[in-house]
């Protein structure tokens, strides 16, 4: 597997896979917590293996968008089991995808192999602005990071190859604070969460194994996290609010090639 989302269409809780033959898989997750995931359909286009994915509703629609390393941004409709919109904007490999909200409405997100960060229309995948040339050589993590605005708007966040971290405007194309600096190699995955205060953070992991926290309002870092196992440009690094027993702080999962580590964040005292 090379990459993969969570859905829900039409009230149903769907998994999205995609695979080293280029190939994307759906799969019925109503079978049950001990039951295996049944699959129900295939969708082809890409001609090299997906490196990322994310599912999104638009408009009483479940959609979704992927990025290969044929070089495309792909999107489809997850309801009808169809593609919608393919673009090939970016030169080389796509290495990430994000959805997040403007004020302008929604946009989607892809880094690429190439330097840049490319805005799209989630609806007709048309590019929106010119491409945030991000100076970070190859861009191997996007994130939206949302910001204490009135209009909900959000920043985009780029991980480059060159260890930095930088924040975008995503309506001016301009660079906003300063450049993050993790310090120990190239970025490879990007979460944005909120601690139990409200505190907005940014995780950072790359191939050297170390998770970096930092503030998005402030800049500062607040936590290093060793685990000890490489993390990889191919592994995720996710940031979910639970439902369990401790709903109020949030967990960060990374995975690497020794497997997947939970951390329970608890950072009222920082």
């Amino acid at each position: 597997m090379t990459a993969f989302a969570s859905a829900r269409v039409r009230g149903e809780p769907l998994l999205v896979t995609a695979h080293s033959d280029a190939g994307i898989q759906l799969w019925s997750l109503e079978r049950g917590a001990h039951a295996a995931p049944a699959r129900l359909a295939g969708l082809l286009g890409h001609s090299l293996p997906v490196r990322s994915m994310a599912a999104f509703p638009h408009e009483g629609r479940t959609l979704l968008v992927t990025g290969g390393e044929d070089g495309t941004v792909r999107l489809w409709d997850l309801d009808r089991v169809g593609a919608l919109a393919c673009r090939e904007d970016h030169l080389l490999s796509v290495r990430d995808i994000a959805v997040l909200d403007t004020a302008r409405g929604s946009r989607i997100a892809s880094a690429g192999t190439d330097g840049t960060v490319r805005l799209w229309d989630p609806v007709t995948l048309r590019p929106v602005g010119a491409p945030l040339h991000c100076e970070q050589r190859v861009v191997n993590a996007v994130a939206a990071v949302p910001v204490d605005e009135p209009d909900g708007a959000e920043l985009v966040a780029s991980g480059g190859e060159d260890g930095t971290i930088r924040l975008w405007d995503p309506g001016t194309g301009r660079p906003v604070g300063r450049r993050l600096d993790i310090g120990d190699g190239p970025v490879a995955a990007l979460a944005f969460f909120r601690t139990a205060t409200g505190r907005p953070c940014l995780a950072a992991t790359g191939p050297g194994g170390t998770i970096h926290l930092w503030d998005t309002d402030t800049g500062s870092h607040l936590l290093r996290i060793v685990t000890g196992s490489p993390l990889g440009a191919l592994d995720a690094l996710d940031a979910r609010q639970p439902g369990g027993p401790h709903p109020e702080h949030p967990v960060l999962l990374a995975a690497g090639v020794a497997g997947v580590c939970v951390f329970d964040i608890r950072m009222e005292g920082r």
